[in-house]
């Protein structure tokens, strides 16, 4: 197995897609209804809620920028899109990744400088591909599974089985904390998926783990020491994963050790609490249950809670990681006789889990600019502390709510259009009249972007604009937009 250890240089190729790059806030006084501007494209003509961005301002040298999806042109496939970027005020637009037609979530290196994503060829085998932003140029691609294992595999229900539903998963790659390293689970030396880490100063792939059993769902502890990931054979189907137990390798892939055995049901690595210890949780036919703490060591899992929880990434955690809030819909099949929906609150020091907000909700999250909990429905928006307590309710914030990162603003959009509020609920104004299918607050909380439905416009739909807190003004920045959206920049990278 040593001999596995050695670093290989990996030889960047040519991709198919090919990258071309193209303050304080005051009330709102009394102002005028933006002028509509007509904006022809080579395709439909059609006019925009208000003026475009200034277009002639180029892309910041450090962000921090937006990324979005869109067509290439008006006219262009629906398919094949483009990933844009654009700086804080919707400026300086450019092309980062184009002709995209299958491909995972992003994963954004902690550094702010580089993208991470599975792309899929033309037979849906996935490609490891990672960039540099804003440039969008291409810094290595890899195919995650080498000729010869396709070449052996009895057919493709075959390969799904033992190796697809392993790599082609978003949650197969991981960055390291500190951005020097990605974690990444491949078939390049055999017939099983293992772990790999590429190493963004040398450009090595590092062979970490190697079968029998197939490596999944890394994860970096915190101090980037070591990658914890699930081991199993058949994976890909809630609750019926053949799942073998849990396992820790090393950064450097020198140490490699066995931390749990399948008897522990473990299916999902949640979060780290600190550099040595973690949260698990199972899987069934009917959701997720329980949470338990291990830790790096191996040594005995302790559970916390049995109780129905939130799959991983819709577990909200308050900021010292103390407790988590879990949203139990009507429609969830854990809701039975003897559990109700709404939302609950989990202690993880004593495990306590306490129904604080009965009722279907539609979303729950942590406000960290505020320190609160903040459910939302048709019931209206809520705020909960970290003990349970509900501190206010607002019965006419009934749609979905974006949050600002400095707990001051919280904007309310829907079928109605969006609408500014204060973070205690103080009606501001109304932004725009039209369905709003999503905000986009900027990282520095001075304005958020806005997905704009245009029923006169059925060839694109959603059109996206900018505004602005301090100046009170809406902008457009693209007559197409198709979600996929993030921010990244050094500027966000953190010190």
């Amino acid at each position: 197995f040593s001999d596995e250890l050695a670093d290989r240089t990996a030889t960047p190729t040519p991709l198919i897609e090919t990258a071309q790059p193209t303050g304080s806030v005051t009330e709102p006084g009394p102002t005028s209804s933006p002028t509509a501007s007509p904006t022809t494209t080579a395709g439909p003509t059609m006019t925009p809620l208000a003026p475009s961005v200034d277009e002639s301002k180029p892309l910041s040298a450090d962000g921090p920028w937006l990324v979005y999806r869109a067509r290439e042109s008006l006219t262009g496939s629906a398919v094949n899109t483009t990933l844009f970027v654009v700086n804080n005020d919707g400026s300086g637009r450019q092309m980062l990744v184009q002709g995209l037609r299958s491909f995972s979530e992003v994963q954004i290196s902690p550094e702010g400088d580089r993208i991470a994503y599975l792309k899929y060829s033309a037979e849906d085998i996935p490609q490891l591909v990672i960039r540099f932003v804003p440039s969008g140029e291409i810094e290595i691609e890899i195919a995650l599974i080498s000729q010869s294992v396709l070449d052996t595999a009895a057919n493709r229900q075959d390969l799904e089985k033992k190796l697809l539903n392993a790599i082609g998963r978003a949650d197969s790659i991981a960055w390291s904390p500190h951005g020097h390293y990605l974690a990444f689970v491949g078939a390049l030396d055999g017939s099983s998926a293992d772990l790999y880490r590429f190493d963004t100063w040398s450009n090595n792939i590092r062979h970490l783990t190697d079968g029998p059993h197939n490596a999944y769902r890394p994860s970096w502890s915190p101090d980037g020491a070591w990658i914890v990931h699930l081991v199993g054979d058949q994976i890909g189907l809630p609750g019926r994963d053949e799942i073998e137990g849990v396992s820790a390798v090393s950064f450097d892939g020198e140490k490699i050790k066995r931390l749990y055995p399948k008897e522990a049901n473990i299916d999902f690595l949640v979060a780290w609490l600190d550099e040595a210890h973690f949260l698990t949780s199972h899987d069934t036919r009917l959701g997720p249950f329980g949470l338990s703490r291990a830790d790096i060591d191996g040594s005995s899992l302790v559970e916390i809670t049995s109780a129905p929880v939130s799959y991983p990434e819709a577990m909200m955690f308050d900021g010292l990681r103390e407790v988590v809030a879990v949203n139990l819909r009507a429609d969830d099949p854990r809701v039975d006789g003897s559990l109700q929906a709404g939302i609950y609150l989990i202690s993880l020091t004593s495990g306590e889990a306490n129904l604080v907000l009965p009722g279907d909700w539609r979303s729950v999250a942590w406000w960290d600019g505020k320190g609160v909990f903040v459910a939302n429905g048709e019931q209206g928006t809520v705020f909960i502390r970290r003990s349970g307590e509900v501190v206010k309710e607002m019965a006419e914030i009934a749609d979905p709510v974006a949050l600002s990162p400095d707990g001051a603003w919280m904007v309310s959009y829907g079928e109605a259009g969006a609408t500014v509020y204060t973070h205690i609920g103080t009606h501001i104004r109304q932004v725009v009249d039209g369905a709003v299918g999503k905000v986009i607050w900027r990282p520095d909380s001075t304005g958020f972007f806005l997905d704009v439905f245009q029923p006169n416009d059925p060839i694109h739909g959603h059109h996206l604009y900018m505004f602005d807190l301090g100046e009170w003004d809406l902008q457009l920045v693209d007559l197409d937009f198709r979600g996929a959206d993030f921010w990244i920049g050094p500027a966000l990278s953190s010190p």
